[in-house]
């Protein structure tokens, strides 16, 4: 086509590039304008940019101009307007995305090509980010940008501040351009095209102008910028992704330990699923434990200045130290046993002390009617024929010693126990002078253990008996693969279901298979699912999460820190107030209650310091974060046969953000500053005094659709839910009742017209001497012009009107009762004599009167 030619010469008058540098053509200025009003007069298929997107005008010709062009300041300002509307995301070049297209009537549907058009320009959007990471191309939009922040106030004019709003708007488009992970093909952990522009970022000091810029006061008409960039370099990141992780040590097995360790898992779990387990330990306590994590580091800036005392420790070579011996299950923890190193426990102490004293009583205490076994590990001792012989006389079933597995720590959780008790013992560096210190702090540590948590580690044992490792050390399930190691056959079995026909009119019905529950039959296996239509099927999540490389992770959680801690509070300051005054675009709000959520979210992981989040953190926000979850919920409600996608989005960042401020209040309860106790208590005050923040969840949860809401939002709610009932049962546990603010519903009461109330009814007489006395002789001195009609009724009526009149005579033409329309004044005058005598409403009468005498004034 003719456009088609065009676009051919103008992009060829542009120039060439030779991998080094860009030749300008003689028309390069007059052709960047070109192409600039071509996108301006595009329609709605985008044939421009799609065009422009398939000759790579982008990567060959404006990236290479912004590169090597620094002194043309007409020049650079063209291409970077260009970039701008070149990376603008789909849905804006196209004003709408195609589901919102689907909703629309067939009238307005658009034609079938637009899906692909839609389709083909993000996947341009995808190969121009591809071309930003490239470090040069970064390179020159930070050394533009950094010109510019060295300017004077003053010295800024229209077009420095222009270029400026346009080189953050192209960042801004560039991180926004959505990722393709089918068409990356890259692992969890490895750099996808987003963690190379990022990487770009850090490199060259764009992070550092964004806070810069998010901090400053100067540069408040950028915070918005600022803040949709933070949001969208952080888009697939997670509190949790962006901390560090210990590993966790397992025993090295050969193959067949291996072997034998399931096998005999595989045994214990047929034979005892059901039970409660009862598992015995011992484990040494020294006076000093170095080994605890934190306990061998110190800091300082000069290691010389040190004092010895804190570089060095001392350590005996045959440090004294104290056995102890513990049992526990779901039910509880036994009393333990502590007994100095020297004194070994054998046979006898541990039928004596251990089995005796220590385990019958706490059997007896908890497991008196229940099913139990006792495991304990494969010590001499603790298979003694004396120990086995007094827990069978007992009848304490107990892990016989063939079926014990060896050397398989991960699968008791007493290990895990251990090493919380050592950690409490041991904290900040804890040192015991002697034996008995050291006895008394383990005792008080086990009294201050948490019941629940003992309970965890036992309700685990089934779980943690699972867990092993293969050659390649990656972690997996026995029972996933119970059978390779069963000794029975495959086959099942067939089983009769009764009172359910089967073949021939039979009476039961064969299963060939096994079967536990009825409910576990069905007929429907080898059936094609039923088809479900587009608008029932279940919501798909939009979230995008993924791990990304080590590098970009640390580089995220520095700038995380510092984020919070150079200009979080005035950002949240600023962007709130811009949006409450309505200087920003509608919606905006969600990236503000995006930024609550994750920095709320990072500080309590990492750092917990509620001054970086001070500005977030009071009853102001509650409400305005109440304020926008009702919002949003009114606008889904009314677009939910239409456009609520983005309604819904919205919604649930809303409820997170909720969810975190929830979740602050939790922690501040257990802090043990008495501000922060203080603080929240004042907030909680507020929040359940008000019973619109308890009603919400009722309403939320109450209207959820699964075809429009996921089911990351309902964990969400849920959530949030509990945080909320947990702070309220709290809260009335410790005042003992609750406040709380309740509105009157005002009812407006109208008056009532009596309608059996008895209208003044006048006599003849009266009529009689009513007419003779007041209504003729004032009626007759009007007609005649002697007085004037009073002002009064002229303000109620309008005089010249006749509609009354003719009405009456319409509606009663039979006898004449209100006169015929060629009446002369003097009958108009009898006929209202004659009207005051009638039988008539007191309201209507005065109407009628006052029309007719109106006419007679005529």
């Amino acid at each position: 086509s003719t456009m088609n030619s065009e676009l051919v010469c103008v992009v060829a008058n542009l120039g060439y590039y030779d991998g080094e540098v860009y030749f300008k053509g003689s028309d390069c200025l007059e052709s960047l304008k070109d192409l600039l009003r071509f996108l301006r007069k595009e329609d709605e298929s985008c044939e421009i940019r799609r065009q422009l997107g398939h000759s790579q005008v982008l990567q060959k010709d404006l990236l290479p101009l912004l590169i090597s062009e620094t002194e043309d300041n007409e020049l650079i300002d063209m291409v970077v307007r260009l970039l701008v509307n070149l990376t603008s995301p789909a849905d804006i070049c196209f004003n709408k995305k195609p589901e919102e297209a689907e909703e629309v009537s067939e009238k307005q549907k658009p034609s079938s090509s637009y899906q692909t058009n839609y389709l083909e320009v993000v996947n341009y959007l995808i190969s121009y980010k591809e071309a930003f990471t490239e470090q040069k191309v970064l390179a020159a939009i930070a050394s533009h940008l950094g010109a510019i922040m060295q300017m004077d106030n003053e010295d800024r004019g229209e077009d420095e501040l222009l270029m400026f709003e346009r080189l953050l708007v192209i960042l801004r488009n560039v991180l926004h351009v959505p990722s393709n992970p089918n068409e990356e093909k890259r692992t969890e952990d490895d750099v996808s095209v987003h963690d190379q522009v990022l990487w770009n970022f850090h490199v060259n000091g764009i992070d550092d102008i964004i806070i810069y810029i998010a901090s400053s006061p100067d540069q408040v008409r950028w915070s918005m910028h600022a803040l949709e960039i933070v949001n969208l370099m952080l888009r697939e990141q997670t509190k949790s992704k962006i901390k560090k992780r210990k590993k966790k040590k397992i025993p090295h097995r050969t193959d067949d330990q291996k072997l034998m360790a399931k096998t005999k898992c595989g045994r214990l779990y047929r034979a005892f699923s059901k039970f409660d387990w009862i598992i015995d330990d011992e484990s040494y306590f020294t006076l000093s434990h170095s080994s605890i994590n934190g306990n061998d580091n110190f800091y300082t800036s000069d290691i010389n200045l040190c004092p010895s005392s804190v570089k060095y420790y001392t350590k005996r070579k045959y440090e004294s130290k104290l056995l102890v011996w513990v049992a526990f299950s779901v039910k509880g923890i036994s009393k333990i046993l502590i007994r100095q190193s020297g004194l070994a426990i054998n046979q006898k102490i541990y039928l004596e002390d251990c089995i005796k004293k220590h385990l019958i009583p706490f059997i007896k205490e908890h497991h008196q009617d229940s099913q139990f076994v006792f495991w304990s590990d494969l010590a001499t001792s603790h298979y003694a024929k004396s120990v086995q012989a007094y827990l069978n006389g007992q009848n304490v079933r107990f892990v016989p010693k063939e079926d014990n597995p060896a050397n398989v720590p991960e699968a008791r959780p007493i290990e895990d126990f251990w090493s919380i008790i050592k950690g409490l013992v041991y904290k900040d560096n804890w040192q015991a002078e002697n034996l008995e210190q050291l006895s008394k702090r383990i005792v008080y540590c086990f009294s201050k253990v948490d019941i629940n948590l003992v309970q965890e580690f036992a309700k685990d044992v089934l779980n943690k008996r699972s867990l092993f490792t293969d050659e390649r050390g990656a972690h997996k399930t026995f029972f996933k693969n119970f059978d390779k190691f069963n000794l029975h056959s495959r086959f099942g079995g067939s089983f009769w279901v009764m009172n359910l026909k089967g073949v021939g009119n039979k009476t039961t019905l064969v299963q060939h298979k096994h079967v536990t529950s009825v409910d576990d039959i069905s007929f429907d296996q080898n059936k094609y699912p039923a088809k479900v239509s587009k608008r029932k099927k279940p919501a798909n999540e939009t979230t995008v999460e993924r791990s990304s490389t080590l590098s970009i992770r640390l580089f995220l959680k520095e700038f995380c820190e510092r984020f919070l801690e150079i200009c979080y509070n005035h950002l949240m300051r600023v962007v709130k107030n811009n949006i409450v005054g309505k200087l920003m675009q509608e919606n905006d709000e969600t990236y503000y209650f995006w930024a609550v959520r994750f920095f709320m979210s990072f500080n309590r992981a990492h750092l917990f310091k509620v001054e970086y989040v001070s500005e977030t953190i009071n009853m102001n926000m509650f409400h305005y974060v109440l304020k926008g979850i009702n919002n949003y919920f009114s606008q889904l409600d009314l677009n939910k046969t239409r456009v609520w996608q983005p309604w819904q989005k919205r919604l649930h960042s809303a409820v997170q953000a909720y969810k975190e401020l929830l979740t602050w209040i939790t922690n501040m309860d257990r802090s043990q500053d008495t501000i922060l106790k203080d603080a929240s208590s004042i907030i909680k005050n507020n929040v359940f005094y008000h019973e619109e923040y308890r009603n919400i969840f009722l309403l939320l949860i109450r209207s959820y659709a699964a075809n429009m809401q996921s089911k990351k939002y309902l964990a969400d709610l849920i959530e949030t839910f509990h945080i909320f009932l947990k702070l309220l049962e709290k809260f009335c546990g410790e005042k003992g009742s609750i406040l709380t603010k309740t509105k009157k519903k005002v009812i407006k009461r109208h008056k009532k017209v009596p309608t059996n109330q008895k209208q003044k009814v006048f006599s003849e007489e009266q009529l009689q001497d009513l007419w003779e006395n007041e209504i003729a002789p004032s009626l007759s001195s009007i007609l005649q012009g002697n007085d004037e009609l009073p002002e009064y009724f002229e303000s109620v009526f309008d005089p010249s009107s006749e509609i009354l009149v003719e009405e009456q005579r319409e509606v009663w033409p039979e006898e004449k009762a209100f006169g015929s329309q060629a009446m002369n004044p003097e009958e108009e005058f009898m006929v209202v004599r004659n009207l005051l005598f009638k039988e008539l409403n007191s309201i209507l009468l005065f109407v009628v009167f006052y029309s007719i005498f109106l006419k007679c004034m005529k």
